[in-house]
């Protein structure tokens, strides 16, 4: 089996683990990582309502992990963590800008948490794991617009994307079905994967009720454009069920996916935003398929 670095694909996945409600039936983070790791088998992980600390066995099974200490304030221990996968290295982002003067997830305490990704000498992304609040009042109607939190947090995404030549994927639990690019994303250079495919992620009352998309991956254009598989939503995950209220998003980037090369000896480069899986040659009309 080729490694990591042989191969040089990488799949990212975010998933809500939905630990609070899931506390309540005993339904463990490990029995829920259990899933992800058989039915997914990612190397790059952001969980929302993720317990903390994670389970010891991820450690132990070669995941490094980053997280606000104690997770979200005053929620028993869950909030946002970013999990890569050995031999990726992932370092904790807590400050950005020019001279890292900004301090990050300041407004929404373990609601959002960001790192640079690494394997080895080379830098290859950093990952913004999200989650928007669902505000209901007492009789549990839903208040609030997650909207204008995003944008409230939006100075830490422009420090994020201002601080050297960062390349960033933003992942989570957003609340909000956006039917394009949220406002305060629009100046970053990221595009949606799953803009034109829409998969529901979130469904609470089983599958009679109402779905709807509130999970997101959004990645930059360049990273996009490397981009050789998508997969989502309880169309794909559909045991996702039997772990979670929410529905998981995969994207598996090909790092090398810069150029293919025809047999007629024409170079083909894949138009960003387009997330095609096969390049027809202009020249000699021959295909040519991507492959995960």
């Amino acid at each position: 089996m080729k490694t990591l670095e042989q191969k040089r694909k990488l799949k990212v996945i975010t998933f809500n683990l939905n630990t609070w409600q899931n506390r309540k039936k005993n339904l463990s983070n490990q029995k829920i990582l259990d899933w992800v790791m058989k039915t997914l088998s990612p190397d790059i992980m952001i969980l929302t309502e993720a317990a903390i600390p994670v389970p010891q066995s991820l450690i132990d099974a070669g995941w490094s992990v980053v997280h606000r200490e104690g997770g979200v304030p005053g929620r028993s221990g869950w909030g946002t963590v970013i999990a890569v996968r050995s031999p990726l290295n992932i370092r904790h982002i807590t400050a950005a800008g020019i001279r890292a003067t900004h301090k990050l997830d300041t407004n929404f305490p373990g609601h959002l948490t960001a790192a640079d990704i690494t394997l080895g000498d080379e830098y290859i992304v950093t990952a913004v794991g999200l989650h928007l609040r669902c505000r209901t009042d007492k009789n549990g109607k839903f208040i609030g617009a997650t909207e204008y939190d995003l944008y409230e947090m939006k100075p830490d995404f422009q420090h994020l994307y201002n601080s050297g030549e960062r390349r960033l994927i933003v992942g989570g639990d957003f609340n909000y079905s956006f039917l394009s690019m949220p406002y305060a994303l629009w100046d970053l250079n990221l595009v949606d994967p799953f803009a034109t495919l829409y998969p529901y992620t979130f469904q609470q009352f089983g599958p009679k009720s109402q779905p709807a998309k509130l999970d997101y991956i959004i990645v930059d254009r360049h990273l996009g454009n490397k981009i050789v598989e998508r997969k989502g939503g309880f169309k794909d995950f559909p045991t996702s069920r039997s772990v979670s209220d929410h529905a998981p998003l995969s994207v598996t980037i090909n790092l090398d996916l810069d150029v293919l090369s025809c047999s007629c000896g024409s170079k083909l480069r894949r138009p960003a935003d387009s997330f095609a899986s096969q390049l027809r040659c202009p020249k000699c009309n021959e295909v040519q398929r991507l492959t995960a």
